[in-house]
């Protein structure tokens, strides 16, 4: 690219952003004058620029913006909902857990590795437990094939 192409390029956009003084508009009308190839590349960007000034988006209807609103509701209440039922299936079998092991934990006689290891592989039960029934639910509800017969 020499001089003068990235000169009429800078010069060009100036123009078309309306920030050319009247120096540098007259030197562009000058290039523009002698390259026809770039009248016709600049006679394009104005009418592209024209285009896109005087189009505005049309709004959407209610009922569109309504059902988005109420799918993004549904997908937080179900989001918010799977984590509350996880957090309270997990509560509620560590407790169990508890009430089980309570009497093996409160054991003098047992090492403390031995209860230690007892109540991690109970929270692991318990945690890999809910994790597995809400991955079966999940995947159930979205078996691509379940309606297929063989």
């Amino acid at each position: 690219m020499n001089t003068t192409d990235s000169e009429a390029r800078a010069l060009m956009m100036a123009v078309l952003d309306d920030e050319a003084d009247a120096i540098q508009r007259q030197r562009f009308d000058e290039l523009l004058a002698a390259d026809a190839a770039l009248r016709r590349e600049f006679d394009e960007l104005v009418s592209l620029k024209e285009l896109t000034m005087n189009n505005q988006p049309q709004d959407p209807d209610k009922a569109l913006w309504q059902s988005y609103w109420s799918g993004v509701y549904r997908r937080l209440e179900r989001s918010v909902g799977w984590v509350l039922m996880s957090v309270g299936l997990i509560m509620l079998l560590l407790y169990g857990g508890w009430e089980f092991a309570r009497e093996w934990l409160t054991s003098p006689d047992m090492p403390l590795w031995v209860k230690l290891g007892g109540v991690f592989a109970v929270i692991g039960i318990a945690i890999l437990f809910v994790s597995i029934l809400r991955e079966t639910l999940f995947h159930h509800k979205h078996e691509r094939y379940k309606d297929i017969e063989r």
